[in-house]
């Protein structure tokens, strides 16, 4: 008998838990997998599986039909099934693909589905039998949210910050304006330090075997804390519109300098200012092309992420947000303590057209 399966007759008292929804606007509630599964039409299908050892269990899939003309009260008939092995689930997300047969093992369809693999964080304690996260009071009013702290630094706006973005400073002279929050935007250094920089590269300055000058991209993830706050770096856009220069970061105050540290944020910011706390992530673009190749492993770097909030968090109101989807997905259920928000932007008709009609509603009230 193979340790595996001896593991695997140990845990049987903890079988998986499979739970499903077809993410329609009417259905996309999870529930615990009927004995028929979940009806596959247009829609995605979400399929939420929780266990303790992955590489122990094998995913058995099988397929059912109705007639047109079904009664209520039929039994779908049993058409096809495949197997999912979890060696073909290497990576953290991806897609798979497998033949699927009939009861007589003859092949008669394709399955393809989009996986995320969703890890635990080590020693985080979270207690998820309830979860403070949904409380959302209905007398809660709009909020004043700094953007990257004191706002953007790096545009040709006659409103742009004249005090470098994402910086302790920029945070704290948010506060001293009002602000009831500030965003900003959160990445992992090589040595799993997380750091507070908006852009998945920096551009360091040297010079060319013909004595010129020429600035180089380097991804954060790739340099250290000491190597990102001991460079002197620029923001990619300085390579086209020149290099911009903050008068204050000069004077030797490091809380003008870049890359702060998000426990310094945590711990030196005032607490009665809120956080919204944006992860910086590659996103799929619509034509297949990743934003930025060659990111760290997503368990790994939001566990760093949620290990420091965790520690330095103390009763600060702190959100989560990203572009992301799957790291949304990750942060939801690796921690239920804070909310976490789906960024989206880009022109949308249906928001137009709903807005209009709102505003007819109140102008009907009024």
């Amino acid at each position: 008998e193979s340790l595996d399966v001896a593991e695997l007759r140990l845990r049987a008292k903890n079988f998986p838990i499979v739970e499903t929804a077809c993410l329609s606007e009417a259905g996309c509630l999870r529930e615990v997998q009927a004995q028929f599964g979940v009806e596959v039409n247009d829609t995605f299908t979400l399929v939420e599986v929780q266990l303790t050892t992955l590489h122990s269990v094998a995913f058995l899939v099988d397929i059912y039909g109705l007639a047109e003309n079904r009664r209520e009260d039929d039994i779908p008939e049993h058409v096809g099934m495949c197997y999912i092995n979890s060696d073909t689930l290497r990576e953290t997300g991806g897609r798979i693909e497998t033949t699927i047969t009939s009861m007589k093992y003859q092949p008669i369809g394709r399955l393809l589905a989009d996986y995320l693999l969703i890890r635990p964080v080590d020693g985080l304690d979270c207690d998820f039998s309830k979860s403070p996260r949904s409380l959302w009071s209905g007398d809660y009013g709009g909020l004043d949210v700094g953007h990257r702290g004191l706002g953007n630094s790096y545009t040709t706006a006659q409103t742009c910050s004249n005090v470098r973005e994402n910086t302790i400073a920029s945070l704290k002279d948010a506060v001293l304006h009002g602000a009831d929050m500030v965003e900003f935007d959160v990445q992992v250094s090589a040595d799993l330090v997380p750091v507070i920089y908006h852009e998945f590269t920096l551009c360091v300055q040297t010079k060319t075997k013909h004595n010129g000058e020429i600035m180089l991209d380097v991804p954060v993830k790739d340099l250290t804390l000491a190597q990102l706050q001991g460079l002197k770096v620029h923001h990619p856009s300085e390579k086209s519109a020149g290099v911009k220069t903050f008068p204050e970061a000069e004077t030797g105050d490091t809380n003008h300098e870049p890359f702060p540290t998000l426990e310094t944020a945590l711990c030196h910011v005032d607490e009665d200012c809120g956080f919204n706390i944006e992860i910086k992530f590659s996103q799929l673009f619509k034509d297949g092309r990743e934003e930025q190749k060659q990111m760290m492993e997503m368990n790994l770097f939001l566990d760093q992420v949620l290990k420091t909030v965790f520690s330095h968090g103390k009763d600060r109101k702190i959100v989560f947000s990203s572009f992301a989807p799957d790291v949304c997905t990750m942060l939801v259920n690796k921690q239920n303590r804070y909310p976490v928000l789906l960024l989206t932007s880009g022109t949308n008709n249906k928001y137009r057209s709903e807005e209009r009609r709102v505003g007819k509603e109140c102008r009907s009230r009024w």
